[in-house]
């Protein structure tokens, strides 16, 4: 069953890969804590995110690592 429609209209964000919606997504970002702005005159559109592990490991059976060798992804995998 597509999350669209178990989910409330609202929580449903369909991407799109445009500029406006990088625009959007990272003033979302920010406006929530999300994201860290960085100097912006140094470091023109980078930003400081981090994850927190326990959260992050809730996920982990969808992250997928492409290295050329199994000796170059990190020792969690």
């Amino acid at each position: 069953m597509p999350v669209s429609l178990t989910a409330n209209r609202e929580q449903v964000f369909y991407c799109d890969g445009s500029a406006a919606e990088k625009d959007f997504l990272t003033k979302e970002a920010l406006r929530m804590g999300v994201l860290i702005e960085l100097n912006q005159q140094k470091l023109p559109g980078c930003y400081l995110h981090r994850s927190i592990r326990m959260t992050s490991r809730c996920v982990e059976q969808f992250t997928f690592i492409c290295t050329p060798t199994k000796d170059e992804a990190w020792p969690d995998q």
